[in-house]
């Protein structure tokens, strides 16, 4: 079983190679670590983790993905992904540019990034201004590839900005990758939800008490989800795919306003009938990030409810202790559930040209 604290964000202590997360150190047992540090901490394959530059390159193997796989990455990609399409074919150095396709993810899921890293190549790097790791692919085969694992996958206005990304592909290769409309299977057959919950959504507790400070016996573990109302390239709504979730999950969808005056789509799903579907979904279409162990501990007091021991002062108590150690306050990180994610097979272009961080090929 594999527990890693936030102490284990230090340095590498002189770790090489291509480490599974599976293996980690501390300071006080030296050893191959699991989880990067921040920047200019450590030394992984060699070289210093530093801001802005690239960890390491992918490693393929061969295989064959299964289709929820495709469906998570799709959903996952669709929310906290982005691509860059160049406007020129050329760099001034005469190097071919290439598109960049990109999944951010939390400082936290380091150990996700890597192990899919290894499932779809790309490179990793670290951003220091939010605290982010970005994975991303820019080689033609890279994309080629990618294209292939979700393509008729997507459900979100992301998908405009994917065919744009096939388009460049075919007329620049001289390929003929089909485009697609936007996928309707439904969102409790498959893992796209699961995906598509691990970079917007999140789980929380909520202990109520009176101003006096006397509880009130009231418990509640809630699901949220948000995603702007406008896709920023393409100014399509988010309407549709928001109203299929909200449907599936048996809740309305409203709306919300950030500070940035953005309007968001919202949904909240804490009733006793929303919180069976999803614990039904994630028993099939399991989370894979930290955001899994969130989960867990919201699914504890979802049973806590069910048996109605939330309202007593020690079902209380659990309840307050659970709410303590998630999202934020989380202090320590198991990521034995990865296994399940490792047991996938895989399937592999060969690498393609050597590519640097601007896009260029060749």
């Amino acid at each position: 079983m594999l527990f890693l604290t936030k102490q284990a964000y230090g340095p590498f202590l002189q770790c090489r190679g291509l480490i599974p997360y599976k293996s980690y150190c501390t300071a006080s047992a030296p050893g191959p670590v699991a989880i990067a540090p921040g920047p200019g901490q450590g030394i992984y394959e060699g070289k210093g983790v530093l801001e802005g530059k690239v960890v390491f390159e992918g490693k393929r193997d061969h295989g064959k993905f299964t289709s929820n796989i495709k469906y998570y990455l799709a959903g996952l990609w669709e929310g906290d992904g982005h691509i860059w399409i160049p406007k020129t074919t050329h760099a001034p150095s005469g190097k071919k540019y290439a598109p960049h396709f990109a999944i951010s993810f939390a400082e936290s899921d380091y150990p996700l990034v890597q192990e899919l890293k290894l499932l779809i190549g790309g490179s990793i790097r670290y951003k220091v201004e939010n605290h982010t790791y970005v994975l991303t692919i820019s080689s033609i085969s890279g994309l080629i590839h990618i294209i292939n694992l979700i393509n008729g996958c997507l459900k979100t206005p992301k998908l405009a900005r994917f065919n744009e990304m096939i388009n460049w592909i075919n007329q620049s290769t001289g390929s003929f990758i089909p485009t697609h409309v936007v996928d309707n299977s439904n969102l409790m057959n498959n893992a796209w939800l699961a995906g598509f919950i691990e970079a917007d959504g999140s789980f929380d507790i909520q202990v109520s008490q009176t101003s006096g400070g006397s509880p009130k016996n009231r418990v509640s573990a809630r699901l949220r989800l948000e995603q702007r109302k406008l896709d920023p390239k393409t100014g399509d709504s988010y309407l549709n795919i928001m109203t299929s979730i909200a449907t599936a999950l048996g809740v309305s969808l409203n709306t919300s306003i950030h500070n940035d005056k953005v309007e968001y789509f919202l949904i909240s799903a804490s009733s006793t009938k929303s919180r069976s579907i999803i614990v039904n979904y994630f028993s099939q279409f399991p989370l894979f990030s930290s955001k899994r162990l969130n989960y867990l501990d919201w699914l504890a007091c979802h049973y806590l409810i069910v048996s109605k021991n939330h309202t007593t002062l020690e079902g209380r108590k659990q309840a307050l202790k659970l709410k303590s150690s998630m999202n934020r306050k989380r202090t320590y990180f198991n990521w034995d559930h990865l296994l399940s994610l490792n047991s996938h097979p895989s399937v592999f272009l060969e690498v393609g040209p050597t590519h640097n961080n601007l896009g260029e090929y060749g």
